[in-house]
């Protein structure tokens, strides 16, 4: 069929909503419908309705591309700060002291280097 692009991508959203939550025989039927609509292969047609609004990375020669098919479902995972912002100053510092030590070196290197710097500030 000639259909626009947009069109496609139209049917896509909304078959996409009802094949995500669906059993297997309703994929099957949903699958059908679309696949007659748009003219597109029955593999590449499932393939484009079970990841529909998700974020699909695929490589080409040229690197690593992201394809977005269908919208992007904004996924918020924040989360909270474990640490104030003058513990994240001190930490900072100490991490330019050891000039930028990997974590597990850094670590190593708090064990003998915060009895020290503790001494220090109670001699001021």
């Amino acid at each position: 069929m000639g259909l626009e692009m947009k069109v496609k991508r139209a049917i896509l959203k909304e078959l996409a909503r009802k094949y995500q939550g669906s059993s297997k025989k309703v994929k099957g039927q949903v699958l059908e419908e679309f696949i007659e609509l748009t003219g597109y292969n029955r593999s590449y047609g499932s393939w484009l309705l079970r990841n529909c609004g998700r974020k699909v990375a695929m490589r080409g020669l040229n690197g690593e591309e992201v394809i977005v098919i269908g919208e992007l479902r904004k996924i918020k995972r924040r989360r909270k700060s474990v640490y104030d912002e003058e513990f994240r100053k001190v930490l900072m510092w100490v991490w330019q002291v050891l000039d930028y030590s990997c974590g597990k070196r850094l670590v190593g290197s708090l064990g003998w280097l915060v009895p020290k710097l503790e001494e220090q500030r109670c001699k001021v």
